[in-house]
């Protein structure tokens, strides 16, 4: 790798390493009672320092024990340890020269993907710095406790480090799987995650059964039945292809039985929790995967008709009567029946709710096609992109995702970031050409790696009417997978493609001209000074009671849009004394897509209530702009705890 390829790969380890001790800084000034918080960076930071691949292992074996606790207890964050091992690994490698090693097709996409990513966060940095609130300073950046929610005043960040972290991962451990008996070694680490899972979810069923508790789906160690479907269909895949490579090893004389009893054993355990995830597309991906690979392992194609001739018939028959066959208050079982009867798919809620994100999505990629709308911004714009004919659902009015996370991404970073992301996914079903594998070339052949391709496989199916990767525990579970997959498959000499026989350095030119259309859309963007990354509720605070009306204050500036066909605005627009002494007062300054309407002076207080006329605005949509002059807070002058910078409140009456 040459000097100049190298020093690029530092500044970008380098880059990221100085967010994440931002990142750090700031989660232990709002949560500097958390001590558990050091003390996890600490053990993590320390083991790396030590030895990288052992601090890495350690990391990748705990994910869901740390996260598992953190969901439980709400003391601790999986994403924080990740903080640890990169900071300590980045100091280590900053001062070696083998620095980084040859990036294979798989580690270029993901370079490319971070460079995407990384525009996306400077552009919030650059936003945060134009619109000078504290509500938008590194320092209120409440992301120690993950995923509060999306629309959180900082979840473009959030949604940026989140990519970012699970790509840097997934170049740490390639990295450092860099021989064959690493890779090896690194494999054992799903045995280790398939313990804490397995525990994790006993203890939740007991949990269940204990309290008298209707089972509708466990989710520990993971955050909700979808997410944890997904990573248990992953790993039930792989340990089924391992156990059949165990049974024919054995069949050969090669190897003992001790193999097909622990692979067997977690075989059957993940069958069960794929199926006590109550999640019907675990159900359906598990299915599908699963008839995949026995079409694949079963010689006999004539008797794998059969079975799924008498497969076809049996859901057939159980479909005609299932009003019969289940008639139970168990959720879980409803949901089964849910999935069996074919005859009310059409009139499923969570179905039709999907086709209405998924429309939303589309619509949106239609409006930016080269850039979409910004990564973390599909929950701020998602109402305005809702049909307005359909009839209103309040449960999905603000949705936070897509429920399809590649719908997502082409939404949040347009069609070059959906096809430079299903490039990546491509590349890791490609073995680089002319790759040295040492001195035992068939340690790694296509056996060893086929379970990762298909559990990989499994859990990317998930994801059509899923959003897993849209939790932080799940960009490590799976970018910690694809890793094993691409070093595998790296390391392999014999192996030969399985789906495509495309060159790479095709692969590498389609990346470069499609990263080259995203820049010109993204500089298109800050020309035409397009809102594509601006949130529809940009400068405010969360929602608050005053006397049974609903108010948000707001910071020196903000601003939110209304959908088209709004006709009229009636706002009371309320300031403190404080911030409004006499003589000067403070003005408060009102525009409509960046006109200006109307300027409040207040002093000494009080509230205004202002009407405006929309029907003459054609746009499709409305923005509504707010611009106070004087700030205060109420911390900083002795009136109370809170550490918020206020400008006026906002009341909107209609």
């Amino acid at each position: 790798m040459s000097n100049f390829s190298n020093s690029v790969l530092k500044a970008f380890h380098i880059l990221f390493a100085l967010i994440l001790l931002a990142e750090l800084l700031a989660i232990l000034h709002i949560s500097s009672m958390q001590l558990i918080n050091v003390a996890l960076v600490g053990v993590f930071f320390l083991s790396t320092l030590l030895s990288s691949f052992w601090g890495v292992f350690l990391f990748t074996t705990t994910i869901p024990l740390v996260n598992g606790w953190f969901v439980s207890q709400g003391i601790a964050n999986v994403s924080l340890a990740f903080t640890g091992v990169f900071l300590a690994w980045s100091l280590k490698q900053l001062f070696t020269k083998k620095y980084i090693k040859a990036i294979t097709l798989p580690g270029f996409f993901a370079y490319v993907l971070i460079v995407v990513v990384l525009l996306n966060l400077g552009l919030v940095f650059a936003r945060s710095t134009e619109f000078a609130t504290v509500s938008r300073f590194w320092l209120e950046w409440y992301s120690y406790v993950p995923f509060i929610g999306q629309g959180d005043k900082m979840w473009q960040v959030n949604a940026a480090l989140l990519f970012l972290k699970g790509l840097f991962l997934f170049r740490i451990i390639s990295v450092e799987l860099y021989s064959n008996k690493r890779w090896l070694l690194f494999t054992k680490v799903v045995y280790v995650q398939g313990i804490i899972i397995v525990c994790f979810s006993a203890y939740q069923l007991a949990s269940y059964k204990i309290q008298d508790i209707n089972y509708s789906g466990i989710s520990l160690p993971f955050d909700d039945i979808h997410s944890y479907g997904s990573v248990v269909v992953l790993l039930f895949l792989v340990f089924l292809c391992l156990l059949k490579r165990n049974i024919e090893n054995r069949l050969m004389h090669k190897t003992g039985s001790s193999p097909i009893l622990i692979n067997g054993l977690f075989s059957v355990l993940f069958f069960l929790l794929c199926l006590y995830s109550s999640s019907r597309a675990t159900w359906l991906v598990m299915v599908s995967v699963v008839a995949l690979f026995l079409f694949l392992s079963i010689r006999n194609k004539k008797l794998i008709g059969t079975f799924f001739l008498m497969f076809v018939v049996m859901i057939t028959t159980v479909s005609i009567f299932i009003p019969r066959l289940f008639q139970s208050n168990n959720s879980a079982l409803n949901k089964f029946e849910s999935l069996l009867d074919v005859k009310k798919i059409a009139e499923d809620r969570d179905l039709r709710a999907r086709f209405q994100m998924w429309d939303r999505s589309l619509r949106m990629v239609k409006d930016y096609p080269l850039t979409g709308i910004g990564i973390g911004n599909y929950y701020r714009h998602s109402y305005i992109y809702r049909d307005p004919l359909l009839p209103v659902d309040s449960n999905f009015l603000r949705v936070e995702n897509s429920h399809n996370y590649y719908l997502q991404v082409a939404a949040e970073l347009g069609f070059p970031g959906v096809i430079l992301f299903l490039l990546l996914l491509l590349s890791l079903l490609l073995p680089p050409p002319g790759v040295n594998s040492g001195n035992d070339r068939n340690s790694l052949s296509n056996p060893y790696v086929v379970p990762y391709s298909f559990g990989i496989g499994a859990y990317l199916l998930t994801l059509l009417t899923g959003h897993a990767l849209l939790l932080i525990s799940q960009q490590f579970m799976f970018w910690s997978t694809a890793a094993i997959l691409s070093s595998g498959r790296t390391l392999s000499s014999t192996e030969k493609p399985v789906f495509l026989s495309v060159s790479s350095k095709v692969l590498k030119k389609i990346g470069i001209v499609v990263l080259t259309l995203y820049f010109i859309g993204f500089f298109l963007n800050i020309y035409k000074k397009s809102p594509w990354t601006i949130p529809s509720g940009y400068g405010f605070y969360s929602m608050e009671y005053w006397n049974g009306k609903k108010t948000r204050w707001m910071c020196g500036k903000s601003e939110y849009y209304l959908p088209a066909g709004s006709a009229k605005l009636q706002l009371e627009v309320i300031a403190q004394a404080v911030n409004s002494k006499a003589p000067d007062g403070l003005n408060c300054t009102i525009s409509l897509n960046d006109a200006v309407v109307d300027t409040l002076h207040f002093i000494d207080g009080g509230s205004k209530i202002v009407n405006y006329n929309l029907a003459s605005i054609n746009q499709e949509r409305i923005k509504v702009s707010f611009d106070a002059d004087k700030v205060f807070c109420p911390r900083r002058i002795g009136l109370s705890s809170d550490p918020r910078v206020l400008g006026v409140a906002v009341h909107v009456i209609e």
